[in-house]
């Protein structure tokens, strides 16, 4: 159920704040425009570490189902500690201090966004890594235990980060905001619980491809040592 004082909200109050934040604009807004194509983008800067940020375009937030493969497929990816990147890229071949996947989810776009913290001699190497996992991905290399350990790992964090009342209020109110509806904690749930192998790996193929690529890379490197990188192979 919704907390209690969500709830309390009265329709006096709720015609309040819908007048505050209308567009005072006529019409509405356009929605995004996919990115086309690919880009890589190098901030030289003489730090101690290299900050690589990889995106691809990705469901947009009301597209339900699309969004739960894209969340499992992201928690194998580089959603904890026992995901894929967070393995192979730091523990197995010692490349980074961090690495993580997570989408970032609008109404009408949405990207699925991947970062690397590494020291500036292994940048190439930890870049070079990070796409040779998404091309394992697209490829159909997964098994069944990874699957559900990939499902486990994100419902029970989705239960962790509902425990109180402030986060379940966010929780509602976001969806309701955005989509004007929503679906409860178990709904969602059961949508993760459905999604399959053939599933995941049909999205990896159509997420990791060059249109829509974006890389960004802060560090003391020139922008031609990443040229090569506007493409996925």
């Amino acid at each position: 159920a919704l907390p209690i004082y969500l709830s309390a909200v009265t329709d006096e109050l709720l015609n309040e704040i819908t007048s505050r934040f209308t567009a005072t604009g006529k019409g509405s807004p356009e929605p995004a425009k996919p990115h086309q194509g690919s880009q890589v983008a190098v901030l030289k800067k003489d730090i101690e570490q290299t900050h690589l940020g990889i995106t691809v375009s990705a469901p947009h937030y009301g597209d339900r189902e699309a969004v739960a493969i894209l969340d499992v497929l992201s928690m194998i990816l580089g959603g904890n500690m026992s995901s894929r990147l967070f393995h192979r890229i730091r523990e197995q071949q010692g490349l980074c201090y961090t690495v993580f996947s997570m989408p970032d989810l609008q109404i009408d776009d949405g990207v699925l966004y991947i970062y690397a913290g590494v020291p500036n001699d292994k940048a190439d190497h930890a870049l070079a890594a990070i796409y040779a996992e998404l091309h394992r991905m697209a490829s159909g290399d997964l098994t069944d235990e990874e699957l559900q350990i990939g499902k486990e790992s994100l419902k029970g964090n989705r239960a962790l980060r509902l425990e109180d009342s402030t986060s379940l209020g966010t929780y509602y109110a976001m969806q309701q905001l955005k989509l004007g509806e929503y679906e409860t904690p178990q709904t969602m749930a059961e949508r993760v619980d459905a999604v399959t192998a053939e599933q995941i790996i049909s999205l990896a193929k159509k997420l990791f491809v060059d249109d829509g690529l974006s890389v960004g890379v802060v560090g003391p490197q020139q922008q031609a040592a990443f040229e090569r990188y506007a493409t996925l192979g």
